[in-house]
């Protein structure tokens, strides 16, 4: 007899993890303050200088601009006076309530997990300072980029004022780099930097133009333009490095393609195709044993405390009904909406679930009910959805049964919609398992 569709899958992909856990380079928890009163002067303002130019370049208005890791507010302060309407997001609390103290007007918010408060399209300029080189790994750094392509409108612009490449290897009016890490730092490596006016030490991380850039065409971003400005002799302050070297490097780019396909996407992340499903990776499992006698006699053996499955589906796929005896939580990440059919164990009642953003009635977490019957399905023409699935217990391919189409009809009873979903996930799967051969455990 076969496995089911999840056993086969469990086997093939157990080899293929890989945490992706990243750790962000500088708790400002208590640099709050300190960090608020660094203004737009000194070695800074030349990247400014650059931004005015880039901004009447490209004839940006900036009808609705966001101000990506706005800190305490300076660049969304600075903003308002050359785009028409701006607002500020950032992850840190410390540093918004700063900001809604200087400009108590304004409009800011939070960022939660690389997630913008903001609706698909709705900005015609994004703009960051200082900001991408705080990110740990080019995976996270794509995962703004993508937020940031999620709520830019077509043809948009993004602008990003980031560091050089040499720019640890001098010294400049207002930052010393003098440091041992930053000799020779390849990239992801940590380096630090000290802001002398207000001698606050910072870390971040090494990254080249290259870096950003393949972060960014990854999510479907293309870069334009990279300007490396310096300092002008005349402009009265004594520079140290300025004039003869680019402290920064401004990235302009464009909204101009779609996310990439879903098989691209599956290679980035290493991911196991598996017939009728899509694909399939464990991220995540727990070195924590509960045992056999703990959890009860309706598991087979001893379980680790949780695991995290990534699942990725596009056009055409879809689960039969299964249900696992652990508790099951998803959690959307990126693309379109995923229908997830579920029949609740004792009632047979029939629950209808959008997991993702892009309807209102849709959400981004999901926890099915224990031992309920449900089958995933993308329904869209184009596109991808890719989600998060986490079991605890952790999960084990005999905690897992497919259910008969038979069993389901008798369960639902007379709900026609549950009826007409039951058929039609079973007629199509018929057809695809005649060409397709059970896969053996690896």
């Amino acid at each position: 007899m076969c496995d089911t569709i999840f056993q086969r899958s469990y086997r093939k992909i157990h080899a293929m993890k890989n945490n992706l856990n990243s750790k962000p380079s500088n708790d400002y928890h208590e640099k709050a303050s300190l960090y608020s009163h660094h203004q737009i002067e000194g070695t800074l303002k030349i990247a400014y200088k650059a931004l005015e130019t880039l901004l009447t370049k490209y004839k940006i208005i900036g009808e609705k601009t966001l101000d990506f890791g706005c800190g305490s507010g300076r660049s969304t302060r600075y903003l308002k006076n050359k785009v028409v309407c701006v607002e500020g997001a950032d992850i840190n609390q410390d540093m918004l309530a700063l900001a809604h103290e200087s400009d108590p007007f304004a409009r800011y918010n939070k960022i939660e997990n690389n997630h913008i408060s903001a609706r698909n399209a709705q900005f015609d300029f994004v703009f960051s300072s200082l900001v991408l080189f705080e990110l740990s790994s080019l995976f996270e750094m794509q995962a703004v980029f993508k937020e940031i392509h999620r709520v830019m409108q077509f043809n948009g612009f993004f602008i990003s004022i980031v560091v050089a490449e040499d720019f640890y290897q001098h010294d400049w009016v207002s930052i010393a780099t003098d440091f041992p890490e930053n000799k020779n730092p390849k990239s992801g490596d940590k380096v630090r930097i000290k802001i002398k006016e207000i001698n606050l030490e910072l870390n971040d991380y090494y990254w080249t133009r290259e870096d950003y850039q393949k972060a960014a065409q990854m999510a479907g971003l293309s870069l334009i333009e990279s300007v490396m400005p310096k300092a002008d002799k005349q402009d009265g302050v004594f520079w140290l490095s300025e004039v003869d070297f680019s402290p920064y490097l401004v990235l302009v780019m464009k909204k101009t393609m779609a996310l990439k396909a879903i098989n691209e996407v599956a290679s980035d992340r290493n991911m196991a195709q598996i017939p009728e499903l899509g694909y399939l990776r464990e991220v995540e499992r727990s070195s924590v044993i509960i045992s056999r006698a703990v959890l009860g006699n309706q598991y087979s053996g001893d379980r680790c405390e949780f695991s995290e499955l990534e699942l990725l589906m596009g056009k055409g796929n879809k689960s039969k009904f299964h249900k696992l005896i652990s508790s099951e939580k998803f959690k959307f990440i990126e693309g379109k909406d995923l229908v997830l059919h579920v029949i609740e164990a004792t009632t047979g009642e029939y629950q209808r679930v959008l997991l993702g953003e892009e309807e209102e009635r849709a959400v981004k977490e999901f926890t099915v009910p224990t031992n309920s019957w449900i089958a995933e399905e993308f329904i869209a023409q184009e596109g991808y959805a890719l989600v998060s699935a986490r079991t605890s217990p952790g999960f084990h391919p005999d905690d897992t049964r497919e259910a008969t189409k038979e069993e389901l009809i008798k369960k639902v009873g007379d709900q026609k919609e549950a009826l007409d979903v039951i058929e039609r996930i079973y007629a199509e799967a018929e057809v695809v398992s005649s060409a397709v051969q059970c896969v053996s455990p690896s």
